[in-house]
């Protein structure tokens, strides 16, 4: 994963119908964003990305006025040479609200404090953000295609409960 540049970031929203129900979290990460960003690298199209739950209030999202829903918020460092206009007709139906990223909304992130980075960099912790999705990735894509949503969830349970015994932090 590479360090993203904020002048060449993009982003795309992916509604949620239910944000609580952890098996359409899963489902949608599995059977829609682990291939658009399959395809979109194997295409040599984009060098990073992450994805974070957002809605209207907690993530900047472009919806109208009172869409209380939840989206994937995509958010990919097109490399040089792809065009933004190219690059959105090449994504799926379900990507919506599809914009270049503000520069000056992804300077900052919530709770990162850039002066204690070395490089000084807010793009080194967008990179490790990133990296922590290709992560959530690659423990869903060594699972069946028909491992049962609450299995799913109980699995990735365990690969936290390991990334909290390593750092003994306890979220809750």
């Amino acid at each position: 994963m590479e360090t993203p540049h904020l002048q060449s970031m993009w982003e795309t929203f992916i509604k949620i119908q239910d944000s609580h129900d952890v098996s359409i979290i899963f489902e949608i990460i599995r059977s829609k964003i682990s291939p658009l960003l399959h395809e979109l690298l194997d295409k040599n199209c984009i060098n990073w990305y992450c994805f974070l739950v957002h809605d209207r209030k907690s993530g900047n999202i472009p919806s109208p006025e009172g869409d209380n829903s939840f989206y994937f918020h995509l958010r990919l460092n097109l490399v040089e040479n792809v065009n933004g206009e190219d690059f959105m007709k090449m994504l799926p139906d379900y990507c919506v609200m599809t914009r270049k990223a503000n520069e000056e909304n992804h300077s900052l992130i919530s709770g990162i404090d850039k002066s204690l980075l070395k490089s000084g960099q807010i793009e080194d912790a967008w990179r490790i953000i990133g990296e922590e999705c290709e992560l959530i990735i690659k423990i869903m894509e060594i699972y069946i295609d028909e491992c049962e949503p609450e299995k799913m969830r109980l699995q990735m349970a365990q690969y936290l409960h390991y990334l909290s015994n390593i750092t003994q932090i306890r979220l809750m």
